[in-house]
C-alpha cells in the first residue's frame, strides 16, 4: 500500500512537468516573437520531446511501471494478509520504532485492539526491541530474542521475539513475530514447585529439605549460632490409614502440616520428609537448650486436640528425634540420619516423646536393623513358641483358662523378650502374620486339650493396636476357628484400653461384632488408661483385668489398694468379671480374695508354661498349698512390729503368756504382707524404725485394714506426733517408753475389746 502511494505521486510529478514545459512554449511564442531561432528550436525540440513522452507515457505505464507497481502492491497486500492470519502476535515497524501494522493476536498479547498499536512506538510495548536490530543492513537478517513485554495495563509478560527485515519498497521495515511465554513460564514455575514441594501438604519435600539443611549449615557457620533438625513421626499412622482409609490419613497429614507451619518462625523450615514424617529446621538458636523447649512445643501442637474426620475424633501423638549442628555432625545427610535415629528411639521408649541423638544410638540402630532382619525370618524358620499362663478362679481354685504368650527362640540371640520384638513387629508390619500364627496355634492347642477330655478352658490372645481393625481381625479370627474347629466361646480376646480409645467409633461396633460371634472379651491393663465409667459402659466386654502395676503394690500402697477396690466396684456394678494379673505373693492373692476378685494369674500361681506342662496343670490342678483359704486363727491374733530383735522377743513372750497368738515383723513391708494374709485383730508397732516410721505404718494400716486396731510404742520425744496420730484416728492408743508390762497388757485387752465392738457393729 505504501509503494502504491509513492508510484502515483511520481507519475503525477511527471505530468506536471510536461504541462509546465508546454505552457512555457506558448508564452515564448506570444511574448517573445523576436527571440532567436536557436532558442525557439531548443524549446520547440524540448516541447516535442515532452509531447512525444506524453504520447508514449501511457504505453510505458501499462507495459513497465504498472506491472512493477502491481507486483509491489501485491507483495505488500500478501505480507499484510499473512501478518493478520498469523496465530502468534505480529507487528511491522520502521527502523525508528514506529508501528505501521499489527495483527489482532498482538493486540491480545498487549491487552488492546490491534488498531491502537498503529502509529505507536515499539518502546512503549517492547522497550528492549530496537537495541536488537542490526547496525548494518543484512539481506538475510533474522534474530530470536527472549524479551519482556509491557501490557497497556502496565503488567509484564515474558515473550520470545523473532525479528526479520522486510524489502517491500524503498523504506526499510521489520517484522516481529511475538510468542507469549506466560503459559509456558507458569508451567515451568509449577513444574519447579512440584519438583521441590509435597503435593498433598504444600510443604517442601525431601529434596528441598536437604537443600535447606545445607543452607542452614552455611548460615550457622557464618553466624556461629547452632540450629536444630527435628524428625517428627505420627504415632500409629498406619492404623489410621488401614482402619479409616487413605482419605482420612491424608486429612490428618494436612492438619498436622497446618499445625506445624503455624508453630515456626519465618526463618525456619517445615517439610514433609516421608509418608507420615515431617521435619523442622529451627535456625539461629540463641542456645542449644532452646531445642528441647521447641520439641515440647511441637508435641503440644500436634496433640493439643483430636482431629475430627467423618465423625471420628482421632487423638494424634508424635515421636520426635533431634539432631544439632554442629554438635552432632557437619554434613546434611548425617544430620538427617541422626535425627531419624533419635526419632526411632523415641518410638521404642513408648512414643509421644522426644529424644536427642546420642552416639550410643548408632550402636542401638545397628542392633535394631539386625533384629529386624532376623525377625523377618523367624516365622519361616519356626522360631516362635507359645507358652500358657493359667487363670485361676479365686472361689473354686480351678483353672478357668490360659493366656497365650508368644516367645521367640532365636539360635543366635537365645530367648528374646516380647517387649523387644513386638513393638518392632508392629512398626514393620510383621505383627499381622505373627498374630495369624498365634491365633491358629492357640486355637489348635485349645481344641487338642478338649479332645483329650480335659476340663474345657478358654485360651486368651492379646490384640494390639495394629491388629485391631475390623477388616483384618474378624477374618483372622474366623480363619483360626475354622481350621481348628474350636467353638468361638473358647477363644478370648484381650484388648487394652488404649487400643479402644484410639478410635471409639470404630472400636465399639467391632467389639459388638466379636461378641455377636460368641467370643469373650477382656479389657486388658485396666486402670492405666481412661478407666472411666462413662467409657466403660459403652464397651461390650466381659471382664476387666487389673494391671499388674497395681497388684504389685496392693498390700503396701494405699493408692494401689484404692484403685483395686474402685475397679472391683466399677466392674461388679456393670456385672463384669474381674481378674488380677501379676500376682506374685501370697499376701497379694489373699488380699484380692478378701476384696472379692473373681480370678487371678501370676507367677505365684504359675509361670507361663509349655502346652504339655499346662496340660498337667489342667489334669492335676494348682497345688493346694497355694490356694488354701486363710487358716482360721484365734480372734486374739496380735502382730508386733519392731526392728530390735531383743525387744521383739520380749514383747512376744509377754503376750504369749497372756494367751495371745502372736506374729512378728521387723519392718513395715513384712508387716503389711502378714496383714494381707492373716486376720490380725491388733497391731502394736515401735515408732522409730528405718524406712518407715511406726506412725506412717499405722496410717497405712488404717486405709488398707481399717478393722485392725492400731497401737504405737513411742519415746517421750515423739509424744506430740503420737497424740496427733490419735486425734486423726490413725492410732487407737500409744504406749510410752519405758513401759510397764502390766499396763501394756491392760491396753492390749482394751484394744481387743474395741476390735470385737467393731466386728459386731459391721455385722449388725
Amino acid at each position: 500500500m505504501e509503494h502504491n502511494r509513492r508510484t502515483g505521486a511520481l507519475f503525477g510529478k511527471f505530468l506536471l512537468l510536461l504541462a509546465v514545459m508546454f505552457a512555457a512554449e506558448l508564452l515564448i511564442m506570444l511574448f517573445m516573437p523576436g527571440a532567436g531561432a536557436g532558442v525557439s528550436r531548443i524549446v520547440s525540440s524540448s516541447i516535442d520531446a515532452l509531447l512525444l513522452a506524453l504520447i508514449i507515457a501511457p504505453f510505458i505505464w501499462g507495459l513497465l511501471i504498472r506491472p512493477c507497481h502491481a507486483l509491489a502492491l501485491q507483495q505488500t497486500l500478501r505480507c499484510s494478509a499473512v501478518l493478520h492470519a498469523m496465530t502468534d502476535g505480529a507487528i511491522e515497524f520502521r527502523e525508528d520504532g514506529e508501528i505501521i501494522d499489527a495483527n489482532s493476536s498482538a493486540g491480545l498479547i498487549f491487552g488492546c485492539d490491534a488498531v491502537t498499536l498503529l502509529g505507536c512506538s515499539t518502546a512503549s510495548i517492547l522497550p528492549e526491541l530496537l537495541p536488537c536490530l542490526p547496525v548494518k543492513e543484512t539481506d538475510n537478517f533474522t534474530a530470536h530474542h527472549d524479551l519482556t513485554g509491557i501490557r497497556t495495563d502496565g503488567g509484564q509478560i515474558p515473550l520470545t521475539i523473532t525479528i526479520s527485515r522486510l524489502y517491500l519498497d524503498q523504506t526499510p521495515s521489520f517484522l516481529a513475530v511475538i510468542k507469549d511465554n506466560s503459559v509456558h513460564h507458569s508451567y515451568r514455575e509449577q513444574l519447579d514447585w512440584q519438583t521441590n514441594h509435597d503435593a498433598l501438604t504444600g510443604l517442601p519435600n525431601r529434596s528441598l529439605l536437604m537443600d535447606r539443611v545445607q543452607q542452614g549449615i552455611l548460615l550457622a557457620q557464618s553466624t556461629g549460632k547452632p540450629f536444630a533438625l527435628y524428625c517428627i513421626d505420627i504415632d500409629h499412622f498406619k492404623f489410621i490409614n488401614d482402619s479409616l482409609g487413605h482419605a482420612a490419613g491424608d486429612q490428618v497429614l494436612q492438619e498436622m502440616a497446618g499445625r506445624l507451619s503455624t508453630l515456626v518462625r519465618p526463618i525456619d523450615t517445615v517439610a514433609r520428609y516421608g509418608a507420615d514424617e515431617f521435619s523442622i529446621i529451627a535456625a539461629e538458636l540463641k542456645h542449644a537448650d532452646a531445642s528441647g523447649m521447641i520439641a515440647q512445643k511441637i508435641r503440644n501442637a500436634i496433640s493439643v486436640q483430636p482431629v475430627r474426620i467423618d465423625g471420628h475424633e482421632i487423638a494424634i501423638t508424635a515421636s520426635v528425634g533431634i539432631s544439632m549442628f554442629p554438635r552432632d555432625g557437619q554434613d546434611a545427610n548425617n544430620l538427617m540420619m541422626f535425627a531419624d535415629t533419635a526419632m526411632h528411639r523415641a518410638k521404642e521408649l513408648g512414643r509421644d516423646t522426644f529424644q536427642f541423638f546420642t552416639a550410643e544410638m548408632n550402636t542401638h540402630t545397628l542392633e535394631r536393623i539386625t533384629l529386624e532382619a532376623r525377625l523377618r525370618k523367624a516365622l519361616e524358620n519356626k522360631e516362635f513358641i507359645l507358652l500358657y499362663q493359667p487363670k485361676v478362679n479365686l472361689t473354686t481354685g480351678r483353672i478357668t483358662g490360659a493366656e497365650a504368650l508368644i516367645r521367640w527362640q532365636n539360635p543366635d540371640l537365645g530367648m528374646v523378650s516380647p517387649a523387644s520384638f513386638i513393638p518392632l513387629a508392629e512398626e514393620t508390619g510383621l505383627i499381622e502374620p505373627i498374630t495369624d500364627w498365634v491365633l491358629a496355634t492357640a486355637c489348635c492347642q485349645a481344641r487338642a486339650w478338649h479332645d483329650a477330655k480335659l476340663p474345657p478352658v478358654s485360651v486368651a490372645v492379646n490384640i494390639s493396636t495394629r491388629q485391631f481393625r475390623k477388616r483384618y481381625l474378624i477374618g483372622a479370627v474366623q480363619k483360626a476357628l475354622h481350621e481348628s474347629k474350636l467353638l468361638p466361646q473358647y477363644l478370648e480376646l484381650e484388648i487394652t484400653e488404649s487400643v479402644l480409645m484410639h478410635d471409639l467409633e470404630e472400636a465399639i461396633p467391632l467389639l459388638a461384632q466379636l461378641k455377636e460371634n460368641g467370643h469373650s472379651i477382656s479389657l486388658d491393663d485396666f486402670g492405666t488408661g481412661y478407666s472411666s465409667l462413662s467409657y466403660l459402659k459403652r464397651f461390650p466386654v466381659d471382664k476387666l483385668k487389673l494391671d499388674y502395676s497395681f497388684v504389685r503394690d496392693i498390700t503396701n500402697d494405699v493408692d494401689s489398694a484404692a484403685i483395686a477396690k474402685s475397679v472391683l466396684a466399677m466392674a461388679h456394678s456393670l456385672k463384669l468379671g474381674v481378674i488380677a494379673e501379676g500376682v506374685e505373693t501370697r499376701g497379694q492373692l489373699a488380699y484380692l480374695r478378701r476384696q472379692g476378685y473373681d480370678e487371678a494369674q501370676g507367677y505365684y500361681l504359675s509361670r507361663p508354661v509349655s502346652s504339655s506342662e499346662f496340660q498337667k496343670l489342667l489334669a492335676g490342678g494348682i497345688p493346694e498349698q497355694l490356694l488354701d483359704p486363710e487358716t482360721e486363727l484365734p480372734t486374739r491374733e496380735l502382730l508386733v512390729v519392731d526392728d530390735e530383735p531383743n525387744i521383739l522377743r520380749s514383747l512376744e513372750r509377754v503376750f504369749a503368756l497372756e494367751g495371745y497368738h502372736v506374729s512378728t515383723a521387723t519392718n513395715a513391708v513384712d508387716a503389711l504382707e502378714l496383714l494381707a494374709t492373716r486376720k490380725i485383730a491388733v497391731i502394736i508397732s515401735d515408732n522409730r524404725m528405718p524406712g518407715m516410721s511406726g506412725i506412717e505404718l499405722l496410717r497405712m494400716v488404717k486405709e488398707l485394714h481399717p478393722d485392725t486396731v492400731r497401737i504405737i510404742i513411742t519415746g517421750y520425744t515423739d509424744l506430740e506426733s503420737a497424740v496427733n496420730a490419735i486425734n486423726e484416728g490413725s492410732v487407737f492408743k500409744f504406749i510410752a517408753k519405758p513401759w510397764d508390762d502390766k499396763a501394756l497388757c491392760t491396753i492390749i485387752v482394751e484394744a481387743f475389746r474395741y476390735h470385737d465392738f467393731l466386728r459386731q457393729t459391721v455385722a449388725g
